[in-house]
């Protein structure tokens, strides 16, 4: 029992950066595609935290949104935004999502968000459509997409209380 304490001492209860330590074991684990998915989807779970959106975060259209927004687009077709709701309710979440980040954290977390989701992307896919990239490859992406996010997390402001 000791040993499997051990394992989740990281784990805080109901905190969204529980993600990230899942992230690290499916690393430590080889469990690189789930890693991956966890990560794109530990982005919009963190960005709707941040804007006071807890409520909505298992919503699909409204995740869909805060990927659109951070220019995820894993088929690369254009987005049809009106799916996402009337065009004030999507003007207000982008409006505080843009202003919650300081600039720098925001074009950091779209180059993140629109990075990882090509990494997911091929990965499902066998690597189709892109170079074959080996498993050690993608592990070390994985790795270091995931060092990158947790410095990202560090330096944003504690999830907004909901």
């Amino acid at each position: 029992l000791k040993k499997v304490e051990s394992k989740f001492e990281g784990y805080e209860k109901d905190n969204v950066e529980n993600m990230l330590e899942a992230i690290q074991w499916c690393i430590d684990h080889d469990l690189i595609q789930q890693g991956f998915t966890l990560m794109s989807e530990f982005i919009p779970t963190y960005v709707l935290m941040k804007v006071g959106e807890k409520k909505r975060i298992k919503d699909k259209n409204i995740r869909s949104f805060v990927h659109a927004l951070l220019g995820y687009n894993p088929s690369g077709k254009p987005f049809n935004y009106d799916q996402f709701g009337k065009p004030e309710a999507r003007k207000d979440l982008e409006k505080r999502v843009a202003d919650h980040f300081e600039d720098h954290l925001y074009d950091t977390i779209k180059t993140l968000a629109r990075d990882i989701g090509k990494l997911r992307n091929d990965i499902n896919h066998a690597g189709f459509g892109n170079k074959l990239i080996g498993h050690k490859k993608f592990q070390g992406f994985l790795q270091t997409h995931l060092d990158r996010l947790r410095t990202w997390v560090a330096n944003t402001s504690p999830p907004h209380a909901d």
